[in-house]
């Protein structure tokens, strides 16, 4: 089945369905975004920690930098230039931005839309005020910016169309992700404990698919049918065929894109998807929570997972800077965090005390897909796109 040309997202010209995810903590950066749009896929920004990022780039091209806090640039002005930079290869460029950091998320919006975004997608919670935010932005609800919420269920999409309608918006596109996706999941650990299979009754094909598609087609957009973006276990080009045949749009991929030589991952890294089994693909325990406060996949066999002995007093780490550290940068000087969340990064409720408040281990976490065990080897973009399409 030819996949080019099948896709039509407003003010994009992407030639075919495929959407690489965007991966934080510093994974889908401006390298795998330009590559992948070279290619004719639709890139995806994170927008975790540019401020960050996005200056060690512009360091190493000899760039001067204006630092607003110590190793941070303005987060805005950091984003801004990401988008626009990656614009100037690629074409076409969405970001995703996660409603679990609240402290970045508008900065994250603010920044995109002046770097020229084609395509919001946000998920880690219901982006409830997305299209209010853009238009506090943009002046307007009439702009050629697709916005895509990340959802889970076609309960979800449900409760987002009406809070959107209130607010003058129906969605462009929405990413159905399923249970499968590496990263945090739209589960709670209730859901996942409680269940007989856990991937299974949550299949995104055979399950989730069918119902999201008869809300999509219910409340349509200026266009017509919301298009629905499958995620979650996709790996073959048969897999994206599959999708399509069901109903799908499109599929946004992650895995397959985490060990290119474009990735942000360091090569130990990509090296754990490379040597990983089945079964060291694992969905964090409730001892092991994110302060995001939502389940998530990695690889067990992870440098933090093997070397730190867990307190069961205090059974909690710092993903950030554990996720970080995959990306190559480096946290081992930090000796544990006093009070609140250690990089500013998740809001916490009053009073409450981020769950890393102590930890001192920053070895490397890397999160992955539950087909990551697939992975054998690190190609090109080029290459796997190849293979993706054909």
């Amino acid at each position: 089945m030819s996949l080019e040309k099948i896709l039509k997202f407003k003010g994009m010209s992407a030639r075919y369905p495929i959407v690489q995810g965007g991966m934080g903590i510093g994974v889908s950066l401006y390298e795998l975004c330009t590559s992948v749009g070279l290619e004719g896929g639709i890139p995806t920004l994170s927008s975790v920690a540019l401020d960050q990022f996005t200056r060690k780039r512009l360091l190493a091209l000899g760039e001067e930098v204006v630092d607003v806090l110590p190793g941070r640039m303005d987060f805005v002005e950091a984003t801004r230039m990401e988008i626009s930079d990656i614009k100037k290869i690629s074409g076409d460029v969405a970001i995703n931005v996660m409603c679990a950091l609240p402290l970045y998320y508008e900065k994250s919006l603010e920044g995109a839309i002046l770097g020229g975004v084609n395509m919001i997608v946000s998920g880690a919670g219901l982006p409830s005020a997305l299209p209010s935010q853009v238009k506090n932005i943009t002046g307007t609800n009439d702009h050629f910016i697709n916005l895509v919420p990340i959802v889970s269920s076609a309960r979800a999409l449900n409760i987002l169309i009406k809070k959107w309608d209130a607010q003058g918006y129906r969605p462009d596109a929405v990413v159905l992700e399923g249970p499968k996706a590496g990263g945090h999941l739209g589960w709670n650990y209730k859901q996942i404990e409680n269940s007989e299979d856990f991937l299974k009754e949550y299949d995104v094909i055979e399950h989730l698919l069918p119902e999201v598609l008869d809300v999509a087609n219910r409340y349509r957009n200026d266009f017509g049918p919301i298009l629905v973006i499958v995620a979650g276990g996709v790996y073959t080009h048969q897999d994206i065929v599959n999708a399509l045949d069901k109903g799908a749009s499109a599929v946004q991929m992650g895995t397959r894109f985490a060990v290119t030589e474009e990735r942000g991952f360091t090569p130990e890294a990509k090296q754990l998807y490379i040597d990983s089994k089945k079964d060291d693909i694992v969905i964090a325990s409730r001892l092991w929570g994110s302060p995001c406060k939502y389940p998530f996949r990695y690889i067990e066999k992870s440098p933090l997972v093997t070397e730190t002995q867990i307190n069961p007093d205090q059974p909690y780490f710092c993903i950030c800077p554990a996720l970080m550290g995959a990306t190559g940068i480096d946290n081992t000087a930090k000796k544990g965090f006093p009070k609140g969340c250690p990089e500013g990064y998740v809001l916490l409720d009053k009073q409450e005390a981020c769950p890393a408040v102590g930890m001192s281990s920053y070895s490397n976490l890397v999160t992955a897909g539950s087909e990551a065990y697939r992975v054998n080897e690190v190609v090109s973009v080029s290459e796997l796109m190849k293979e993706l399409i054909s």
